[in-house]
């Protein structure tokens, strides 16, 4: 069982740490891999309690025998058994059940290992029935004394699920009390903390079989008031409050200690952009901080950088990136804190061209609401496949590109393809020059005619028409965006066009009749032969491997020999006049 003290060994390890990092903070930061930065075991201490009425936890096969009452009500008279009496299933024989880092030490079989607390109203409860005379409240006292941030209580019921009410009791004499805590049902849902534990019936010493899931034993917890964390928690006070034949049972109690350095509080994230965050958090007098940030994904960080002050201004981060930043306390001879983490999103940063189909590399894209003069930034993930969505929400939605600049015979018309699950519907572009920034749609330079996307377009297999309409010559040399959007239908989720493949193209080059989303690799992966349906005799046919090297190779019949490659993956692309497609393949 865990004892929240030092030894004089303790203190001593204690002061040669600190020596230690005295004599290496000025030189290195490798130091605090020294401190422990998040939640461990010696945050928590598991209590020894006294008080505990009933024994239901039957360590022999005598179950009757080895205990003195049931889980459930007493004319269910099941018990707990442990697992040398269940064999490949049970309570463990040492009585440790973890949840995390909260260990629970429940006391010894051979005795009392329950606070049992039947409801006011049990019908068993009368004068000559089998639970006359049983408690509805109780009280269990602490040896250990500790301040605490948190009380962690493992229980179950039985014959249904419970309400518990009671009182903290703390060394002062002072109390705080709680109320309307749920206790799940021994076989229903909660925070487990020991599943498949198995049980049997007291009368006949029957065991129920190999379990799968339940019973279970839970955990439900109480918060020490700020106020109460300075007081030592001495035990606590229970009461069931179930009006039925529930019965409450209480198997061990562990504590979040009161640490000695406060982790820092009410961290925020105050600005963000493309580039730069700026992070507030609540003073600490007499303390200074650290922080340290890492992508999304990445390791915890084991260096971090002293601040002493209660705001920070991040800058040259990566644009449409996800960060995490952590901040710790630094408390001196206390030790660091725990470290508080906040996740955040830099917004995304315009393009210099969108040259490229909607399954290449992540890029940004706006969608604005007219109605409500509110815009967001929606994120693309790489891998993904992607269509948007444009439709029509009580005003007008649009869906923005990013920003690009239009190059005189080379990015003089938009092509995109489009699809319509019911009914035609008409699609109206816009031109602008606002760029990634939210629209003004009273400022647009030009408003590019209406466009019909007909129904049926859409199928199973996801098939779009294509679409090219011009950008006007004058805007050559300009950044600009491309704006969709549905044209004026009330609010309905079947008013909307998906939309894909949106690039820049060349208008003199008719692709009307041409479809990329329409070619069809296949198989993939592939041993041998790789085939390529749909395509004609203008389409060219490239091969790449993974690190952009081009591989010679023949096409006939519209299928490729791809025996003599090594295996691994490759990427196709598909060429039809000014359009591009990639497409990744596996060799096997």
């Amino acid at each position: 069982m865990k004892k929240n003290y030092f030894s004089k060994t303790s203190i001593l390890l204690v002061c040669l740490t600190f020596i230690l990092l005295t004599l290496g903070h000025a030189n290195s930061r490798s130091s605090h891999d020294l401190y422990n930065y998040y939640d461990n075991p010696s945050d928590y201490i598991s209590y020894t309690i006294t008080g505990f009425n009933e024994d239901v936890i039957a360590e022999t096969g005598n179950l009757g025998g080895t205990t003195t009452a049931s889980v459930d009500k007493a004319t269910d008279n099941y018990c707990y058994i442990t697992n040398n009496v269940g064999i490949s299933y049970g309570i463990p024989i040492d009585g440790v059940l973890s949840y995390g880092n909260i260990e629970y030490q429940l006391a010894d079989f051979t005795g009392n290992n329950s606070l049992r607390l039947i409801g006011a109203s049990n019908s068993l409860s009368g004068v000559g029935s089998p639970e006359e005379g049983n408690p509805t409240s109780g009280s269990i006292s602490f040896t250990e004394a500790e301040q605490l941030e948190t009380l962690y209580l493992a229980v179950t019921t039985g014959s249904g699920a419970s309400i518990i009410s009671g009182t903290i009791h703390f060394q002062d004499g002072s109390s705080q009390n709680f109320s309307s805590l749920s206790i799940p049902d021994w076989y229903a849902n909660g925070t487990v903390v020991a599943s498949n534990l198995g049980r049997g019936n007291r009368g006949n010493n029957a065991l129920s079989g190999a379990p799968s899931g339940g019973p279970y034993i839970f955990q439900v917890s109480i918060d020490i008031s700020i106020a109460n964390q300075s007081k030592i928690v001495t035990g606590m006070t229970i009461q069931n409050d179930t009006s039925g034949d529930e019965v409450f049972n209480l198997f061990a109690v562990s504590g979040k200690v009161v640490p000695s350095c406060y982790s820092p509080t009410n961290l925020s994230l105050s600005a963000v952009s493309a580039t730069a965050a700026s992070l507030s958090w609540d003073e600490s007098t007499g303390n200074t901080f650290e922080y340290a940030f890492v992508l999304d994904g990445e390791p915890a960080p084991t260096t971090y950088q002293v601040i002493s002050n209660n705001n920070l201004d991040l800058s040259n981060l990566s644009s449409n990136t996800d960060y995490v930043f952590y901040l710790k306390t630094n408390c001196g001879l206390n030790g660091y804190s725990t470290p508080t983490t906040i996740a955040f999103t830099t917004l995304c940063d315009s393009v210099s061209s969108i040259n490229e189909e909607f399954e290449s590399d992540p890029s940004c894209w706006l969608i604005y609401n007219e109605a409500s003069n509110s815009s967001y930034w929606d994120r693309l993930s790489s891998g993904q496949m992607r269509s948007w969505t444009v439709y029509n929400e009580n005003a007008d939605n649009y869906l923005v590109t990013p920003s690009f600049t239009v190059t005189e015979g080379s990015t003089d018309a938009i092509s995109f393809a489009a699809c319509r699950l019911f009914g035609d519907l008409e699609l109206e572009v816009y031109l602008s020059s606002q760029g990634n920034t939210p629209l003004d749609f009273n400022e647009l330079l030009e408003t590019i005619n209406p466009i019909t996307v007909e129904y049926p377009d859409y199928d199973d297999s996801n098939n779009f028409d294509t679409y090219v309409v011009d950008i006007p010559s004058q805007y050559v040399g300009e950044e600009v965006s491309i704006a969709f959007r549905v044209r004026g239908l009330a609010s309905t989720t079947s008013n909307h066009i998906r939309l894909d493949n949106v690039f820049t193209t060349q208008s003199t080059l008719s692709v009307d009749n041409y479809n990329l989303n329409k070619i069809e690799v296949f198989p993939n992966p592939t041993k041998d032969i790789l085939y390529i349906k749909n395509i004609d005799s203008e389409t060219v046919i490239n091969i790449y491997d993974i690190l952009g090297k081009q591989i010679i190779i023949n096409v006939v019949d519209n299928s490729i020999d791809v025996s003599t490659l090594k295996d691994g993956i490759y990427v196709l692309e598909i060429k039809h006049q000014n359009r591009a497609k990639s497409i990744r393949f596996v060799k096997n």
